[in-house]
């Protein structure tokens, strides 16, 4: 089976979901497994209105990049990872053909949207739930948000397809001893939707340190000069900042999952976070960290209780090796495409309704 990713998730725009791209990448590397990526470096695009770090693509010769690919590769199964630009067009060009395939949930885009847009959360949860309507499978990192899900009306199969970390990186190290204790470190990126001031404001005493870059990097700088401010790290460096911490604090209310927990646990760090689908799946145990929606209390609780071989435990259960085949296994092949009639009849009549709405949105009114 020929894998086909798409993903509008991409470099230089550092994220969950190029994480789990990547890893999935490189198992399917050491499994001789053949794979194609369709991403923003594929296609020309434009900065994305009010987060200009994420490029949105013009899919030009789309269609035409798919044909090739599926004449190639009889056996191939289609997976879209985003429901943006090139999710849309390959999930419309699937649909149009009669072509199956799986889609992941990963992100709370009704939340984002409504934050930096001012999009009503009801349109975007509208389009997102029709997105998704034609595939077979839809994946998601927890049971949580697996049950979100099905609250939100979603009739597709959904399968639990968790996200994993690598314990050869990310271990128990040695801690510095010219650092103040205790540490406190976030990773991530430097955006408001994070809820990282309610981190810098904890009245917990210390030092603090920021790993990432983003949108309010420079006036957080500004805000909290006491606070070191890393800007993005990765490889031995990245670990060496997770493992020096005495917790990690990942503050974020709309997460569907947090990678960057899995590598603080794997590094022997407890967790201090808001309870969050993923540290609600995660954090199981006291010894493994602590979650409050005051993050004050969450991080105080955490140093009391965590324990730091407890917590590389946990994180050695989630090999991406695993889930690299959680994930094949959930895979469908996408068949033979239809003729191209009924191909376009398919397209108009699958359109996610959520596309109409958006365009009429400024006469809804919607309070979220």
């Amino acid at each position: 089976m020929h894998v086909i990713i798409v993903t509008d998730a991409w470099h230089p725009h550092l994220s969950g979901v190029l994480r789990v791209v990547e890893s999935l990448a490189a198992q399917f590397d050491t499994k001789g497994i053949g794979y194609t990526i369709i991403s923003p470096k594929n296609f020309p695009g434009i900065p994305m209105p009010g987060y200009s770090e994420i490029k949105l693509s013009v899919p030009l010769f789309f269609r035409k990049t798919v044909d090739t690919l599926l004449r190639r590769h009889k056996d191939a199964a289609i997976h879209i990872m985003t429901e943006g630009p090139l999710g849309l067009t390959m999930r419309n060009y699937c649909v149009a053909r009669g072509l199956q395939f799986t889609t992941s949930f990963h992100t709370h885009w009704h939340k984002y949207l409504r934050m930096y847009l001012k999009i009503p959360q009801r349109v975007t949860m509208h389009y997102v739930r029709d997105f998704h309507r034609p595939a077979a499978r839809v994946l998601v990192p927890s049971e949580e948000t697996c049950r979100e899900l099905v609250r939100h009306g979603y009739t597709n199969e959904v399968i639990v397809c968790t996200n994993g970390v690598d314990t050869t990186l990310f271990k128990i190290r040695k801690k510095s001893t010219d650092t103040r204790r205790p540490h406190m470190l976030y990773v991530g990126r430097v955006s408001k939707e994070k809820n990282i001031e309610s981190f810098l404001k904890a009245d917990v005493c210390g030092s603090k340190r920021v790993v990432g870059d983003g949108p309010i990097r420079r006036s957080l700088e500004r805000k909290y000069p006491d606070v070191t401010f890393s800007g993005v790290l990765q490889g031995d460096a990245l670990a060496a900042a997770y493992s020096n911490a005495d917790v990690f604090v990942f503050p974020s209310k709309t997460d569907t999952f947090g990678i960057v927990v899995l590598e603080a646990l794997a590094s022997g760090v407890p967790v201090a976070a808001y309870p969050a689908p993923g540290p609600n799946t995660l954090l199981q145990s006291k010894k493994l960290g602590a979650r409050n929606t005051n993050i004050t209390t969450a991080i105080r609780t955490a140093l009391r209780t965590g324990d730091p071989h407890a917590c590389a435990s946990a994180a050695h259960t989630t090999s991406w090796e695993r889930i690299a085949q959680t994930f094949r296994d959930s895979l469908v092949p996408a068949g033979t495409p239809i003729t191209t009639r009924r191909a376009i009849v398919n397209h108009v009549l699958h359109i996610p309704r959520g596309l109409r709405a958006l365009r009429t949105h400024h006469r809804v009114h919607d309070g979220n």
